[in-house]
Protein backbone atom coordinates (compact mmCIF):
# COMPACT_ATOMS: atom_id res chain seq x y z
CA UNK A 1 0.00 0.00 0.00
CA UNK A 2 1.13 3.16 -0.92
CA UNK A 3 2.82 6.24 1.71
CA UNK A 4 0.01 8.18 -0.21
CA UNK A 5 -2.79 5.71 0.44
CA UNK A 6 -2.35 5.29 3.12
CA UNK A 7 -2.10 9.04 4.19
CA UNK A 8 -5.37 9.64 2.58
CA UNK A 9 -7.06 6.83 4.41
CA UNK A 10 -5.79 8.79 7.94
CA UNK A 11 -7.34 11.84 6.33
CA UNK A 12 -10.85 9.98 6.11
CA UNK A 13 -10.90 8.28 9.12
CA UNK A 14 -10.08 11.85 10.91
CA UNK A 15 -12.70 12.92 8.62
CA UNK A 16 -15.30 10.80 10.12
CA UNK A 17 -14.62 11.65 13.85
CA UNK A 18 -14.55 14.97 13.11
CA UNK A 19 -18.22 14.50 11.35
CA UNK A 20 -19.40 11.97 14.39
CA UNK A 21 -18.77 15.41 16.96
CA UNK A 22 -20.33 17.72 14.73
CA UNK A 23 -23.75 16.26 13.56
CA UNK A 24 -26.27 15.34 16.10
CA UNK A 25 -26.83 11.65 16.31
CA UNK A 26 -29.96 11.20 18.72
CA UNK A 27 -33.41 13.27 19.12
CA UNK A 28 -31.91 15.28 15.99
CA UNK A 29 -34.90 16.89 14.00
CA UNK A 30 -31.90 16.98 11.21
CA UNK A 31 -32.09 20.83 10.21
CA UNK A 32 -34.65 23.05 12.30
CA UNK A 33 -35.81 23.14 15.67
CA UNK A 34 -39.51 22.20 16.06
CA UNK A 35 -42.31 22.68 18.34
CA UNK A 36 -45.81 22.29 18.47
CA UNK A 37 -48.83 22.15 20.94
CA UNK A 38 -51.33 19.50 22.57
CA UNK A 39 -53.79 19.83 24.86
CA UNK A 40 -54.62 16.79 26.65
CA UNK A 41 -56.24 17.79 30.06
CA UNK A 42 -59.78 16.71 29.95
CA UNK A 43 -61.47 18.98 32.15
CA UNK A 44 -59.59 21.72 31.40
CA UNK A 45 -61.80 24.04 28.45
CA UNK A 46 -60.69 25.51 25.14
CA UNK A 47 -58.05 27.67 25.44
CA UNK A 48 -55.89 30.02 23.38
CA UNK A 49 -52.04 29.30 23.27
CA UNK A 50 -49.46 32.20 23.20
CA UNK A 51 -46.03 31.41 22.95
CA UNK A 52 -42.80 34.20 23.45
CA UNK A 53 -39.37 34.03 22.83
CA UNK A 54 -36.99 36.21 24.42
CA UNK A 55 -35.88 37.76 21.32
CA UNK A 56 -39.90 39.29 21.63
CA UNK A 57 -40.56 36.90 18.78
CA UNK A 58 -44.18 35.83 19.84
CA UNK A 59 -46.47 32.54 18.12
CA UNK A 60 -50.29 32.11 18.76
CA UNK A 61 -52.83 29.60 17.97
CA UNK A 62 -56.18 30.49 19.19
CA UNK A 63 -59.05 27.83 20.10
CA UNK A 64 -57.00 24.74 21.39
CA UNK A 65 -59.36 22.02 22.74
CA UNK A 66 -59.09 18.48 24.66
CA UNK A 67 -57.23 16.15 21.89
CA UNK A 68 -55.93 18.70 19.98
CA UNK A 69 -52.70 18.44 18.48
CA UNK A 70 -50.67 21.53 16.20
CA UNK A 71 -48.61 21.04 13.68
CA UNK A 72 -45.10 22.04 14.06
CA UNK A 73 -43.70 25.16 13.66
CA UNK A 74 -40.04 26.14 13.21
CA UNK A 75 -38.44 28.28 15.89
CA UNK A 76 -35.32 29.50 16.65
CA UNK A 77 -33.07 27.90 19.64
CA UNK A 78 -33.79 29.10 23.00
CA UNK A 79 -36.08 30.04 25.67
CA UNK A 80 -40.03 30.10 25.51
CA UNK A 81 -42.69 31.42 27.60
CA UNK A 82 -45.67 29.27 27.08
CA UNK A 83 -49.10 31.14 28.01
CA UNK A 84 -52.65 29.72 27.61
CA UNK A 85 -55.93 31.52 28.67
CA UNK A 86 -59.79 30.64 28.31
CA UNK A 87 -60.65 31.03 24.54
CA UNK A 88 -63.82 33.08 25.89
CA UNK A 89 -61.93 35.89 27.51
CA UNK A 90 -58.48 36.59 26.65
CA UNK A 91 -58.18 39.63 28.62
CA UNK A 92 -57.78 36.86 31.63
CA UNK A 93 -54.64 35.89 33.40
CA UNK A 94 -53.39 32.75 32.38
CA UNK A 95 -54.89 29.30 33.33
CA UNK A 96 -51.42 27.77 33.07
CA UNK A 97 -48.24 29.11 32.51
CA UNK A 98 -44.87 27.23 31.45
CA UNK A 99 -41.05 27.63 30.31
CA UNK A 100 -39.84 25.61 27.56
CA UNK A 101 -36.01 25.47 26.33
CA UNK A 102 -35.70 24.42 22.47
CA UNK A 103 -32.36 23.17 21.63
CA UNK A 104 -30.76 23.55 17.96
CA UNK A 105 -31.66 20.50 15.84
CA UNK A 106 -34.28 19.08 17.85
CA UNK A 107 -38.11 18.77 18.20
CA UNK A 108 -40.47 19.35 20.70
CA UNK A 109 -44.09 18.78 21.93
CA UNK A 110 -45.59 21.06 24.58
CA UNK A 111 -48.51 19.40 26.04
CA UNK A 112 -50.98 20.26 28.77
CA UNK A 113 -50.67 17.40 30.72
CA UNK A 114 -53.24 15.90 33.82
CA UNK A 115 -56.60 17.01 35.41
CA UNK A 116 -57.46 20.94 35.29
CA UNK A 117 -56.76 21.11 39.53
CA UNK A 118 -53.41 19.84 38.86
CA UNK A 119 -52.60 20.56 35.03
CA UNK A 120 -49.27 21.54 33.70
CA UNK A 121 -47.18 22.41 30.57
CA UNK A 122 -44.80 19.32 29.67
CA UNK A 123 -42.08 19.71 27.40
CA UNK A 124 -41.44 16.35 25.88
CA UNK A 125 -38.42 15.69 23.38
CA UNK A 126 -39.87 13.94 20.48
CA UNK A 127 -37.08 11.26 19.68
CA UNK A 128 -36.49 11.76 15.57
CA UNK A 129 -33.30 9.12 15.30
CA UNK A 130 -33.84 7.67 11.88
CA UNK A 131 -35.62 3.40 12.64
CA UNK A 132 -33.72 0.92 10.93
CA UNK A 133 -34.67 -0.48 7.22
CA UNK A 134 -38.40 -1.93 6.87
CA UNK A 135 -39.63 0.32 10.42
CA UNK A 136 -40.86 3.12 12.52
CA UNK A 137 -40.48 4.08 15.45
CA UNK A 138 -43.64 4.86 18.13
CA UNK A 139 -44.41 5.98 21.19
CA UNK A 140 -48.00 6.47 23.44
CA UNK A 141 -49.20 9.09 25.45
CA UNK A 142 -51.61 8.77 27.59
CA UNK A 143 -53.95 11.75 28.06
CA UNK A 144 -57.19 9.81 29.20
CA UNK A 145 -57.78 10.72 32.98
CA UNK A 146 -60.78 7.96 33.10
CA UNK A 147 -58.61 4.79 31.69
CA UNK A 148 -56.53 4.46 34.42
CA UNK A 149 -52.99 2.74 32.81
CA UNK A 150 -53.42 1.68 29.86
CA UNK A 151 -51.74 -1.08 27.73
CA UNK A 152 -50.73 -1.23 24.10
CA UNK A 153 -49.74 -3.89 21.46
CA UNK A 154 -49.26 -3.70 17.83
CA UNK A 155 -49.44 -6.95 15.46
CA UNK A 156 -50.39 -8.86 19.44
CA UNK A 157 -47.26 -8.13 20.49
CA UNK A 158 -46.76 -5.60 23.47
CA UNK A 159 -45.39 -2.39 23.03
CA UNK A 160 -45.46 -0.99 26.47
CA UNK A 161 -45.83 -1.69 29.61
CA UNK A 162 -49.22 -0.21 31.50
CA UNK A 163 -48.86 3.48 30.72
CA UNK A 164 -50.47 5.72 33.33
CA UNK A 165 -51.95 9.10 32.57
CA UNK A 166 -50.35 12.38 32.36
CA UNK A 167 -47.24 10.33 30.83
CA UNK A 168 -45.43 9.26 27.92
CA UNK A 169 -43.32 5.81 27.16
CA UNK A 170 -39.92 6.44 25.19
CA UNK A 171 -40.11 5.46 21.72
CA UNK A 172 -39.85 2.05 20.39
CA UNK A 173 -39.22 0.00 16.86
CA UNK A 174 -42.28 -1.82 15.41
CA UNK A 175 -42.27 -3.13 12.07
CA UNK A 176 -43.89 -1.20 9.26
CA UNK A 177 -47.17 -1.52 7.58
CA UNK A 178 -50.92 -1.53 8.24
CA UNK A 179 -52.76 -3.08 11.35
CA UNK A 180 -54.42 -1.96 14.87
CA UNK A 181 -52.94 -1.09 17.71
CA UNK A 182 -55.13 -1.85 20.73
CA UNK A 183 -55.24 -0.47 23.82
CA UNK A 184 -55.91 -1.95 27.17
CA UNK A 185 -57.21 0.25 29.63
CA UNK A 186 -57.53 -0.82 33.57
CA UNK A 187 -60.73 0.91 33.90
CA UNK A 188 -63.26 0.76 30.84
CA UNK A 189 -63.28 -1.29 27.39
CA UNK A 190 -60.49 -1.60 25.44
CA UNK A 191 -60.10 0.40 22.00
CA UNK A 192 -58.73 -0.80 19.00
CA UNK A 193 -56.76 2.14 16.89
CA UNK A 194 -56.08 1.36 13.12
CA UNK A 195 -53.15 2.60 11.91
CA UNK A 196 -50.46 2.26 8.54
CA UNK A 197 -46.82 2.90 10.10
CA UNK A 198 -44.73 3.88 6.86
CA UNK A 199 -41.26 2.76 6.57
CA UNK A 200 -38.57 5.56 8.55
CA UNK A 201 -41.67 7.23 10.04
CA UNK A 202 -41.80 8.69 13.91
CA UNK A 203 -45.02 8.52 15.86
CA UNK A 204 -47.22 9.17 18.34
CA UNK A 205 -50.44 7.22 19.96
CA UNK A 206 -52.19 9.65 22.37
CA UNK A 207 -55.10 8.02 24.38
CA UNK A 208 -57.73 10.52 24.34
CA UNK A 209 -61.37 9.78 26.52
CA UNK A 210 -64.33 10.17 24.00
CA UNK A 211 -67.80 9.80 25.50
CA UNK A 212 -67.36 8.06 28.51
CA UNK A 213 -65.16 5.88 26.35
CA UNK A 214 -61.71 5.29 25.50
CA UNK A 215 -60.50 6.80 21.77
CA UNK A 216 -57.33 6.96 20.21
CA UNK A 217 -55.38 8.87 17.39
CA UNK A 218 -52.20 8.75 15.57
CA UNK A 219 -50.25 11.77 15.13
CA UNK A 220 -47.07 12.07 12.47
CA UNK A 221 -43.82 12.94 14.45
CA UNK A 222 -41.64 13.05 11.31
CA UNK A 223 -41.54 11.05 7.99
CA UNK A 224 -38.50 9.81 6.24
CA UNK A 225 -37.08 8.79 2.93
CA UNK A 226 -37.91 5.18 3.48
CA UNK A 227 -35.23 3.20 2.69
CA UNK A 228 -31.70 5.58 2.13
CA UNK A 229 -29.55 4.81 -0.03
CA UNK A 230 -26.08 3.31 0.73
CA UNK A 231 -23.18 4.94 0.61
CA UNK A 232 -21.88 8.61 -1.15
CA UNK A 233 -23.27 10.13 -4.71
CA UNK A 234 -21.38 9.89 -7.32
CA UNK A 235 -22.06 12.94 -9.20
CA UNK A 236 -18.95 14.19 -10.87
CA UNK A 237 -16.78 13.21 -13.80
CA UNK A 238 -13.58 15.55 -12.96
CA UNK A 239 -13.59 18.00 -15.82
CA UNK A 240 -13.15 21.13 -13.64
CA UNK A 241 -11.01 18.87 -10.81
CA UNK A 242 -8.11 20.91 -10.86
CA UNK A 243 -10.58 23.66 -9.32
CA UNK A 244 -11.45 21.44 -6.37
CA UNK A 245 -10.41 21.56 -2.69
CA UNK A 246 -7.41 19.95 -1.77
CA UNK A 247 -7.52 16.58 -0.15
CA UNK A 248 -8.46 15.44 3.10
CA UNK A 249 -10.49 18.01 3.78
CA UNK A 250 -12.26 17.45 6.62
CA UNK A 251 -16.52 17.33 7.29
CA UNK A 252 -17.15 21.14 8.43
CA UNK A 253 -20.54 22.42 9.41
CA UNK A 254 -21.04 25.91 8.23
CA UNK A 255 -22.89 29.19 10.52
CA UNK A 256 -26.43 28.13 9.97
CA UNK A 257 -29.01 31.05 9.79
CA UNK A 258 -33.19 29.96 10.00
CA UNK A 259 -35.77 31.13 8.19
CA UNK A 260 -38.66 32.34 10.84
CA UNK A 261 -41.51 31.12 8.53
CA UNK A 262 -42.75 27.78 10.13
CA UNK A 263 -43.15 24.48 8.11
CA UNK A 264 -46.17 24.09 6.51
CA UNK A 265 -48.14 20.59 5.05
CA UNK A 266 -48.11 21.94 1.77
CA UNK A 267 -49.24 20.21 -1.30
CA UNK A 268 -46.87 18.03 -2.87
CA UNK A 269 -46.94 17.05 -6.43
CA UNK A 270 -43.73 15.99 -8.30
CA UNK A 271 -40.73 18.43 -8.89
CA UNK A 272 -40.16 19.64 -12.28
CA UNK A 273 -37.78 22.35 -12.43
CA UNK A 274 -35.23 23.97 -9.72
CA UNK A 275 -34.44 27.38 -9.71
CA UNK A 276 -31.32 28.86 -7.47
CA UNK A 277 -30.59 32.54 -8.46
CA UNK A 278 -27.37 32.50 -6.42
CA UNK A 279 -25.82 30.58 -8.53
CA UNK A 280 -27.52 30.80 -11.93
CA UNK A 281 -29.10 27.27 -11.58
CA UNK A 282 -32.35 27.09 -13.81
CA UNK A 283 -32.93 22.97 -14.73
CA UNK A 284 -35.23 20.69 -15.38
CA UNK A 285 -35.78 17.63 -12.95
CA UNK A 286 -36.23 14.01 -13.63
CA UNK A 287 -36.79 10.98 -11.26
CA UNK A 288 -33.66 9.02 -9.65
CA UNK A 289 -33.68 5.71 -7.89
CA UNK A 290 -31.10 3.58 -6.40
CA UNK A 291 -29.27 0.59 -8.39
CA UNK A 292 -29.20 -3.23 -7.28
CA UNK A 293 -26.41 -2.50 -4.71
CA UNK A 294 -28.59 0.44 -2.57
CA UNK A 295 -26.14 3.20 -4.17
CA UNK A 296 -28.22 6.27 -5.72
CA UNK A 297 -27.78 6.65 -9.46
CA UNK A 298 -27.08 10.60 -10.77
CA UNK A 299 -28.68 11.78 -13.78
CA UNK A 300 -27.61 10.54 -16.93
CA UNK A 301 -27.06 14.22 -17.85
CA UNK A 302 -24.98 16.31 -16.09
CA UNK A 303 -27.90 19.32 -17.42
CA UNK A 304 -30.21 17.55 -15.01
CA UNK A 305 -31.53 17.49 -11.48
CA UNK A 306 -32.36 14.55 -10.15
CA UNK A 307 -35.10 14.38 -7.36
CA UNK A 308 -34.84 10.79 -5.29
CA UNK A 309 -38.38 9.50 -6.14
CA UNK A 310 -38.41 7.33 -3.22
CA UNK A 311 -38.43 10.26 -0.49
CA UNK A 312 -40.93 12.44 -0.35
CA UNK A 313 -41.48 15.58 -3.00
CA UNK A 314 -40.07 19.15 -2.21
CA UNK A 315 -42.61 20.40 -0.24
CA UNK A 316 -43.90 17.77 1.42
CA UNK A 317 -43.24 16.31 4.92
CA UNK A 318 -39.49 14.98 5.15
CA UNK A 319 -36.25 15.51 3.97
CA UNK A 320 -36.57 15.49 -0.06
CA UNK A 321 -33.36 15.44 -1.73
CA UNK A 322 -32.23 16.81 -5.04
CA UNK A 323 -29.20 15.27 -6.94
CA UNK A 324 -27.10 17.18 -9.56
CA UNK A 325 -23.54 16.88 -11.29
CA UNK A 326 -20.58 18.90 -10.02
CA UNK A 327 -18.98 18.53 -13.71
CA UNK A 328 -18.21 16.20 -16.80
CA UNK A 329 -15.22 15.92 -18.47
CA UNK A 330 -16.05 18.49 -20.70
CA UNK A 331 -16.85 21.40 -18.08
CA UNK A 332 -19.18 22.74 -15.44
CA UNK A 333 -21.99 20.97 -14.29
CA UNK A 334 -25.78 22.09 -13.26
CA UNK A 335 -24.22 21.79 -9.23
CA UNK A 336 -20.83 23.40 -9.97
CA UNK A 337 -21.22 26.24 -8.11
CA UNK A 338 -24.22 24.45 -5.15
CA UNK A 339 -20.95 24.83 -2.85
CA UNK A 340 -20.94 28.37 -3.29
CA UNK A 341 -24.60 28.60 -1.35
CA UNK A 342 -24.68 30.46 1.76
CA UNK A 343 -27.31 30.07 4.47
CA UNK A 344 -29.82 33.26 3.41
CA UNK A 345 -29.84 31.91 -0.47
CA UNK A 346 -33.11 31.32 -2.08
CA UNK A 347 -34.07 27.65 -3.73
CA UNK A 348 -37.42 27.24 -5.58
CA UNK A 349 -39.01 24.08 -6.60
CA UNK A 350 -41.58 24.52 -9.45
CA UNK A 351 -43.97 21.61 -9.68
CA UNK A 352 -45.87 19.79 -12.07
CA UNK A 353 -49.35 21.50 -11.07
CA UNK A 354 -47.27 25.15 -11.27
CA UNK A 355 -46.97 25.76 -7.66
CA UNK A 356 -43.33 26.71 -6.00
CA UNK A 357 -42.08 25.19 -3.04
CA UNK A 358 -39.55 28.27 -1.60
CA UNK A 359 -36.58 26.91 0.27
CA UNK A 360 -34.22 29.46 2.21
CA UNK A 361 -30.53 27.68 2.31
CA UNK A 362 -29.43 27.00 6.28
CA UNK A 363 -26.07 25.66 6.07
CA UNK A 364 -23.74 23.08 4.39
CA UNK A 365 -21.92 20.14 5.18
CA UNK A 366 -18.65 18.77 2.63
CA UNK A 367 -18.33 14.55 3.42
CA UNK A 368 -16.11 12.03 2.50
CA UNK A 369 -18.34 9.88 0.44
CA UNK A 370 -16.83 6.95 2.81
CA UNK A 371 -17.93 8.66 5.75
CA UNK A 372 -21.72 9.88 4.12
CA UNK A 373 -23.89 11.78 6.76
CA UNK A 374 -26.72 9.49 6.19
CA UNK A 375 -28.35 10.06 9.18
CA UNK A 376 -28.06 13.91 8.61
CA UNK A 377 -29.60 13.76 4.91
CA UNK A 378 -32.69 10.74 5.20
CA UNK A 379 -33.43 11.32 8.94
CA UNK A 380 -36.90 11.93 9.43
CA UNK A 381 -38.31 15.50 9.45
CA UNK A 382 -41.13 17.06 11.33
CA UNK A 383 -41.70 18.97 8.00
CA UNK A 384 -40.50 19.61 4.24
CA UNK A 385 -36.77 20.40 4.44
CA UNK A 386 -34.80 20.31 1.17
CA UNK A 387 -31.52 18.53 0.86
CA UNK A 388 -29.02 19.51 -2.70
CA UNK A 389 -26.60 16.95 -3.02
CA UNK A 390 -23.30 17.37 -5.38
CA UNK A 391 -19.45 16.08 -5.45
CA UNK A 392 -16.61 17.77 -4.12
CA UNK A 393 -13.35 17.45 -2.32
CA UNK A 394 -10.24 15.88 -4.16
CA UNK A 395 -10.51 14.16 -7.89
CA UNK A 396 -9.10 10.36 -7.88
CA UNK A 397 -7.58 10.50 -11.62
CA UNK A 398 -7.65 6.18 -11.41
CA UNK A 399 -10.83 5.66 -9.80
CA UNK A 400 -12.61 8.66 -11.64
CA UNK A 401 -14.46 9.68 -8.83
CA UNK A 402 -14.24 12.85 -6.31
CA UNK A 403 -13.72 11.88 -2.56
CA UNK A 404 -16.40 14.01 -1.08
CA UNK A 405 -19.65 15.10 -1.39
CA UNK A 406 -21.04 18.70 -0.50
CA UNK A 407 -24.64 18.21 0.94
CA UNK A 408 -26.94 22.14 1.06
CA UNK A 409 -29.89 21.92 3.31
CA UNK A 410 -32.80 24.15 3.28
CA UNK A 411 -36.02 24.79 5.36
CA UNK A 412 -39.17 26.75 3.72
CA UNK A 413 -39.42 30.14 3.55
CA UNK A 414 -42.84 31.02 3.47
CA UNK A 415 -45.58 29.26 5.79
CA UNK A 416 -49.25 29.86 7.37
CA UNK A 417 -48.24 29.42 11.56
CA UNK A 418 -50.41 26.79 13.64
CA UNK A 419 -52.41 24.94 12.43
CA UNK A 420 -54.77 22.06 14.67
CA UNK A 421 -55.19 18.49 13.22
Amino acid sequence: MSRQHLGRVALLAAAALVLAVLLPTTAAAATGTYLRLAHLSPDTPNVDVTVTGFTGRTYQLKGVGYGAVSTYQTVEPGTYTVQMRASADPSAAPLLTGTVRAEEGRAYTAAVLGPQAGASITLLTDDLTRPGPGNARVRVLQGAQTAGSVTATWHGEPMTGPVAFATATPYVTAPAGRGTIDLAPTTGAPFTLPVDLLAGGVYTVIVVQRGGGLGGQVQTDALGGGAAPTGGIETGFGGTADGQPAPGRAARALPVQRPAAPPVALPAPAPVRLVIPAIGVDAPITTIATDATGALVPPTSTALVGWFAAGPPPGGTGPALLAGHVDARAGPGVFFHLRDLRAGDRVDVVRADGSVAAFTVTGRVEAAKTAFPTDLVYAPTPGPELRLVTCGGAFDHTARSYLDNVIVAALPTDGVGWTLR
